[in-house]
């Protein structure tokens, strides 16, 4: 057999490619069986009426106040309450990695907390207006399996699981460890850094995602006829969904939707980058064409589609576990080279939503439904089921997106 050149590019594309041939499609198939499943026990739910929803009192804010408690990751605070009401899951007690899960629960917008100003990938813009800005906040949830039973990756997706990812559902017997708010874009790169190979399709309209939306919380792309700066920003949607909006105030606050243009009539696509160890260019990844420029437009709804089944009850561990878009070791599922990807969203820029926070993302509608403790918040579970389903009826060609694109294309292993 002839040893390969892992320095190819290509050579190493190929290596990954046989390791995934087969594991990558069946791990898409259990994930699209767990989402029917989940639908279709949501579709049974009675439907809880949008009318009665209202909006929290102060008192009822002070109220969960009391309940939260200020959350590092595994580590308890000694100034906390001692747990006395178990809301929450006890953060100072260890979880196998294995029994941890989180939920992906809507972007929302923040005047009163800025970004950090060391975040990874703070821009030299001098048309950033973040200083200004209210900064983009991504929501998740994390959860605890207390009937975890130690079979690691088979107690979810064995032959016969003994555990069920279903932390999204209000009768979960997952408990709730803990609810944070990331900066929006580090949220997002942050999934796409471990999850996907450098060839699939989730992974190329990941990066293009991320560089046409940039992590700008606003930024001026132009002006209108009367000289006023125009800018733009990410604008967080209902059910957790979120595109590029223009705005005319210094905020980024609120869309100006009669300007009669939008994101994409400022022409700013970028070059193909996949964000590897490997030089890319459009030359290079002429395969990855269509994925990345069809991701660049306002809507950004080939990226939303990527990300929505991690609005679903998810694993933490990222199984396999890439690093920009290739295995860790081997195969990327030895113990040591596994990722914790909760580990990963708190340790860059997360902090801990507390009560106030809550409330806000709840009370701009964008959030999904989050039950804490008695009370829920953000948008009824079963609405969302229903979205998803409608949605995916009304575009079949979303059904093309499930298939590994990967084994599709046909990329040449010469150099020359």
């Amino acid at each position: 057999m002839t040893e390969r050149d892992f320095s190819n590019p290509f050579e190493r594309l190929e290596h990954f490619r046989e390791y995934t041939k087969e594991e990558s499609p069946r791990r898409k198939d259990r994930m699209r069986e767990r989402r029917l499943r989940a639908e279709e026990a949501f579709r049974r739910l009675p439907q809880p009426s949008p009318d009665k929803l209202e909006r929290l009192t102060e008192e009822e804010v002070s109220n969960l106040r009391k309940k939260n408690r200020e959350l590092s990751w595994f580590s308890s605070n000694a100034d906390a309450d001692p747990y006395a009401t178990s809301v929450l899951a006890d953060p100072s007690q260890e979880y196998d990695k294995w029994a941890q899960a989180y939920r992906m629960l809507g972007g929302f917008i923040d005047c009163d907390h800025k970004k950090t100003g060391n975040n990874h990938h703070s821009q030299d813009n001098n048309k950033n207006n973040d200083d200004k800005s209210c900064s983009r906040w991504m929501m998740w949830a994390a959860y605890v399996n207390p009937n975890y039973q130690g079979n690691e990756y088979d107690e979810y997706y064995g032959d016969n699981p003994t555990s069920v990812l279903d932390c999204h559902s209000p009768d979960t017997e997952w408990k709730l460890l803990g609810v944070y708010r990331q900066e929006f874009y580090q949220y997002i790169e942050q999934i796409s850094k471990h999850l996907w190979a450098i060839d699939e399709y989730e992974y190329i309209v990941a990066l293009a995602g991320l560089a046409y939306m940039t992590n700008a919380d606003c930024f001026q792309v132009g002006k209108d006829s009367s000289g006023n700066a125009i800018y733009a920003g990410v604008a967080p949607q209902p059910y957790g969904k979120f595109q590029m909006a223009l705005y005319t105030d210094v905020y980024c606050l609120t869309p100006n939707n009669n300007l009669g243009k939008t994101y994409d009539d400022y022409n700013l696509q970028t070059n193909i980058d996949l964000g590897s160890k490997d030089k890319t260019d459009d030359d290079t990844y002429a395969w990855a064409y269509d994925d990345w420029y069809s991701t660049q437009e306002y809507t950004l709804t080939n990226l939303n589609n990527v990300y929505e089944e991690y609005k679903y009850c998810t694993s933490c561990v990222d199984y396999p576990t890439y690093q920009d878009g290739y295995f860790i070791g081997d195969k990327g599922t030895d113990d040591d080279d596994l990722i914790n990807q909760c580990w990963k969203f708190y340790s860059h820029n997360s902090y801990t939503c507390e009560a106030e926070c809550i409330a806000m993302a709840h009370a701009q509608g964008t959030i999904l439904s989050l039950k804490y403790g008695d009370a829920t918040f953000g948008r009824a579970t079963q609405g969302f089921y229903q979205h998803v389903s409608e949605s995916v009826k009304r575009s079949p060609e979303d059904e093309a997106i499930k298939v590994p694109r990967k084994q599709k294309r046909t990329i040449s292993s010469s150099t020359g």
